[in-house]
């Protein structure tokens, strides 16, 4: 199921230069995977663009979701789409967007990052909160580097 009013779409666009979608699995009593399209306004307020209700997570599945959406919204392709590291999004945004920039979420970069690489690093005692620091406190791609750098001790 996919659905879309007249003031989301034409939130959408107004503010639709990033995409920003993550699933909900089977939270609900039908046990049906949840997809919230969402995007920020000008005062960084979440406006949800539209939502969608999937039976499975094939890729198939999320394409067709995906097609739905912009035949809705008027074709209009953001520039950049955020969403967690699932393999069947990520292949369905590959195929259906093709040029457009595809990012994963922070969040779950973070939460994920102490599981995979541990909470030290070349003798860092604190390496979560030095990676965040990295992280959160760079302006540019060249500032993140160097701190990258320090951090590793490069």
């Amino acid at each position: 199921m996919f659905w879309s009013d007249y003031l989301s779409r034409r939130s959408y666009a107004i503010f639709g230069d990033i995409l920003s979608f993550d699933t909900t699995h089977n939270t609900n009593r039908y046990l049906m995977v949840f997809v919230p399209f969402n995007g920020l306004n000008y005062h960084k307020q979440l406006i949800c663009f539209s939502v969608g209700l999937l039976r499975d997570e094939k890729v198939e599945s999320f394409q067709w979701l995906i097609n739905s959406f912009l035949i809705a919204t008027g074709i209009h392709i953001p520039k950049t789409v955020i969403t967690d590291q699932d393999l069947t999004i990520t292949q369905a945004i590959a195929d259906v967007f093709e040029t457009m920039v595809h990012r994963f979420c922070m969040w779950h970069i973070m939460r994920k990052l102490p599981k995979k690489v541990g909470r030290t690093l070349n003798g860092c005692e604190d390496f979560i909160e030095h990676i965040n620091r990295c992280v959160w406190a760079s302006d540019s791609p060249d500032e993140f580097e160097e701190s990258w750098g320090e951090m590793l001790g490069v």
